[in-house]
């Protein structure tokens, strides 16, 4: 695929002039908008990189990546916000595979930008959460990661799957809960023979 970089600015009148074709901002992957508006690439994290540790607050208390993957793998989901119907959605889905998610020796943690009153509010909506909802309100973690919307202020949503070790083994920068290979892929990568 082609990226055109452009600012705010020139945009429309290359568009105008079909020098380029728009396209919705989370159709590009990797992408983030710098502080006067121009689209450029971020590098991603990918399977066989070392995952970028992390300390959270969650509503099970704090949470550091390298003390979970030291001793079990981890799914590490972003999502954009609580309450959202594709976030829940994602939330959900992930509730619904964590019997044999856990089975395949992993733990779940699932982390956005809102508060942890926000994510308290939000798993009580959703009957409760069965793993952590941690909150990255700088987006340090999602910057971290490659899945930071700069200009939302928010993460996008993201699995990624880390072996014990802190090795990335599975990276789905742009997770859609309603597909089911997406969800079978993170079976695959724990280790599961489907």
């Amino acid at each position: 695929m082609r990226v055109w970089y452009a600012s705010r600015t020139n945009l429309g009148a290359l568009a105008a002039h079909q020098q380029v074709v728009p396209v919705y901002y989370e159709e590009l992957p990797n992408v983030s908008r710098d502080d006067v508006g121009t689209v450029r690439m971020r590098a991603p994290i990918q399977p066989g990189d070392q995952a970028p540790d992390f300390r959270l607050p969650s509503t099970a208390g704090e949470i550091t990546g390298s003390e979970i993957w030291r001793d079990a793998k981890l799914v590490l989901a972003f999502y954009t916000e609580d309450g959202t119907p594709a976030c829940q959605a994602q939330v959900q889905a992930l509730a619904e595979d964590l019997p044999m998610l856990e089975d395949l020796g992993a733990r779940v943690i699932a982390i956005s930008a809102d508060p942890l009153d926000s994510h308290t509010r939000f798993a009580e909506r959703l009957g409760g959460a069965p793993y952590p909802l941690a909150s990255d309100p700088h987006l340090e973690v999602a910057h971290a990661y490659g899945v930071a919307d700069d200009e939302l202020k928010r993460s996008r949503r993201a699995v990624f799957v880390i072996d014990r070790g802190g090795t990335v083994i599975h990276a789905n920068p742009w997770f859609v809960a309603s597909s089911p290979e997406q969800r079978l892929a993170i079976l695959e990568a724990l280790g599961a023979e489907l």
